[in-house]
């Protein structure tokens, strides 16, 4: 594993998945969470049964784009669970890596 980093992928649709997997091949730890009605393979990732276990002690998190459809719930198509966002991000970073 990549330098111990863990990050966290919470709900969104398949771009978060291929993205989970993609950082999971690249030798990070992916959690993933909100993908409950996806039926398909994860690959490498590690499936969470709650969003804590997601997120406890991940060095990044990952949200869907668009991470709110309403403003009050994170974007979790591939969902049956509402997950409520108890704060709104007041920084969001965007981090762009090319390759040849």
């Amino acid at each position: 594993m990549t330098e111990n980093i863990k990050i966290g992928v919470i709900g969104g649709d398949l771009r978060q998945l291929v993205a989970a997997q993609e950082i999971a091949e690249a030798g990070y730890e992916a959690a993933v969470y909100g993908f409950d009605d996806f039926g398909g393979c994860l690959g490498m990732t590690t499936r969470c049964v709650n969003m804590g276990d997601a997120v406890r002690k991940s060095d990044f998190i990952l949200l869907p784009l668009p991470y709110s459809l309403d403003g009050i719930h994170l974007n979790t198509p591939l969902s049956q669970s509402a997950l409520k966002l108890l704060t709104r991000p007041s920084k969001i970073m965007i981090s762009l890596s090319m390759s040849k």
